[in-house]
């Protein structure tokens, strides 16, 4: 990865962290959910950066087959936290 990748995903990340839920905290006040129900999006948090990294390891690229198989992916998390 490129110092500008990690800048970005490390910027984005602090954004939404603080104006994004600011903002929503002006609007109306946040309340604090169960940890339970986070388990999987933690999990996917952690895990999809993990994935990309393997998927990428030996070329240090994601071909197309590996971006398929992320966006594959992607219906099955929300299946996961839509039924939790």
């Amino acid at each position: 990865m490129t110092e500008a990748a990690v800048a970005g995903v490390a910027g984005s990340f602090a954004y939404n962290a603080t104006m994004t839920l600011g903002a929503a905290a002006l609007v109306r006040p946040l309340v604090a959910v169960d940890a339970a129900l986070m388990r999987v999006p933690s999990v996917a948090m952690v895990g999809a950066p993990g994935i990309a990294a393997a998927l990428a390891w030996r070329r240090q690229l994601l071909v197309r087959h590996a971006g398929i198989l992320l966006v594959a992916l992607y219906p099955g998390f929300v299946l996961a936290v839509v039924l939790r």
